[in-house]
């Protein structure tokens, strides 16, 4: 071998350590971008369900709204039913008079 082979031998085992260094610290950042992602998306997660079970809370208030408005309807109808066979009552009287 000649020294201008090692000279380029050494060149190239330099620039392989150097390579191996880069890729290493590349893996690095992708775990740690991984790691973040994971993260990130366990976040998301967490939302999704936070915002199905306040969808739940809302459907669930909603529909007793308006059961709630029904109750006032029935009563509101029982009052009128109410009068109105009063009035019955009294023509009735007024009939057997």
């Amino acid at each position: 071998m000649t020294e201008e082979d090692t000279q380029l031998l050494a060149v190239f085992e330099d620039r392989m350590h150097e390579l191996i260094r880069l890729c290493d610290a590349r893996l690095l950042r992708l775990k740690e971008l991984q790691a973040t992602l994971e993260a990130k998306e366990e976040v998301i997660r967490q939302s999704k369900q936070d915002y199905e079970d306040l969808q739940a809370k809302y459907n669930t208030m909603l529909t007793a709204r308006l059961i709630t408005a029904n109750v006032a309807e029935v009563a509101e109808a029982r009052k009128r039913v109410s009068r109105l066979i009063e009035e019955v009552d009294k023509c009735m009287k007024l009939i057997k008079e």
